[in-house]
């Protein structure tokens, strides 16, 4: 939508008012006119701009109410608007040059019963204006001729804007698919993710984000049920895949993970895609649930927390799955030593390893805990000027906040 001076309208952001009219779908939700307001709306039509809209005979003056929109300071000598919209015998589709009328206060003085100025229409004010609000409460005023006119001009606009709004929200699906069309190729071309990691179907099409699996439908159900604290499953082709997920499902990958997760499996039987759903579950909670076929720790003198410390330091993704996989929640946010209380998730920060902090939160670290020097991980992420790490702690902090707004 263009105007007489050559300036657009983004109609998108926008929304149409008539002056004095309650917008759709707002009747019922208000109360019942009181017998002044029916009065008011008999004769408001028929009282010239120097009228009052009551009389009265008495001299006692009253708080005068102004009816809104009709002290506009700015004026407009003449405005065209052109709009494209779907061919309809009700709509004005051709460029259409209207004057605005100036205007006027007009004050009410009345009894001291309360008037329902609402009531009034955009006709009673001495023309036939409607309005274009945005969000930021800009407004363009714009009268027609008629009241039929105005309604077509009206008509017209809310057509424009919810053909905008439509063609937006397909722009963003269409992007987003994409997005997520190259995500899912990207994760798919990593060693082994062209089959299941629990069964060797082909083709599967969900992931378990922190175990860096790629995993079939049947075999995700039974994920589900584990729990978050174990598998935190996502679709490939239906879920959003932000570059920090994409990043560890590669950095890791099906055959990585079951280096670990199966490094002990004997001469035990892993399921098929024809394999029932109880043997899958067997399979599935004995592999990730009871761990019984990951390998020993590196160190055994050695406490978890340090050694996992040492993992992330070396950035060896492999070597801190197998100590996360071994390691509980306490472990994971313990510090170092009494007097170097930095944590595996400082260290990851420190050297900007998104990877490694996204797995660390994912398996309990604190991202507000502050080390012996008062520094949480964001601090040493801001260090080694990783841009990506600060967002990703400041979104995991955010996301507590939010959850938890007393923390």
């Amino acid at each position: 939508m263009e105007n007489a001076h050559g300036k657009e309208i983004k109609l998108i952001r926008t929304t149409v008012k008539i002056p004095g009219q309650r917008p759709k779908g707002s009747e019922a939700c208000q109360q019942q006119p009181s017998n002044t307001s029916r009065i008011l709306n008999g004769q408001a039509s028929r009282l010239s701009a120097d009228q009052k809209l009551f009389g009265n005979n008495n001299d006692q003056t009253v708080d005068a109410v102004v009816i809104p929109n009709s002290g506009l300071k700015r004026e407009i000598d003449s405005l065209s608007l052109s709009t494209s919209v779907p061919a309809n015998d009700n709509l004005v589709t051709s460029k259409i040059e209207t004057p605005i009328a100036k205007k006027k206060h007009r004050r009410v003085k009345s009894s001291s019963k309360n008037i329902d100025i609402n009531s009034l229409d955009g006709e009673s004010e001495g023309g036939f204006e409607f309005v274009i609000v945005s969000l930021d409460n800009k407004q363009w005023h714009f009268e027609a001729s008629s009241a039929d006119e105005r309604k077509e001009w009206v008509q017209a606009v809310e057509q424009q804007i919810l053909s905008s709004l439509q063609s937006n929200e397909s722009s963003k699906a269409n992007t987003l698919g994409l997005v997520n069309k190259s995500a899912a190729s990207t994760i798919r071309t990593v060693e082994g993710n062209n089959l299941c990691a629990d069964c060797g179907a082909q083709n599967p099409d969900w992931a378990s984000l922190n175990l860096g699996e790629v995993i079939c439908i049947e075999c995700c159900g039974i994920h589900r049920n584990l729990g978050t604290h174990l598998s935190r499953v996502r679709s490939l082709e239906l879920d959003e895949w932000p570059v920090e997920l994409v990043n560890v499902m590669t950095a890791i990958g099906n055959r990585r993970a079951n280096a670990i997760w199966e490094c002990n499996i004997g001469t035990q039987q892993k399921p098929s895609p024809k394999s029932s759903r109880e043997e899958r579950e067997k399979w599935i909670r004995q592999k990730y649930e009871q761990k019984a076929f990951l390998p020993p720790l590196p160190h055994k003198d050695i406490a978890i927390h340090q050694q996992l410390m040492d993992a992330v330091a070396r950035e060896d993704v492999c070597r801190t799955i197998l100590i996360l996989a071994y390691s509980s929640p306490d472990q994971v946010v313990a510090a170092h030593s009494s007097t170097d209380t930095r944590t595996a998730l400082h260290i990851a920060a420190a050297v900007g390893n998104t990877k490694l902090v996204q797995l660390l939160i994912w398996y309990g670290a604190n991202v507000e805990q502050v080390d012996h020097e008062g520094h949480n991980a964001a601090f040493y992420a801001e260090l080694a000027k990783s841009e990506a790490c600060v967002k990703l702690l400041q979104s995991r902090r955010n996301s507590i906040v939010s959850t938890y707004p007393q923390a």
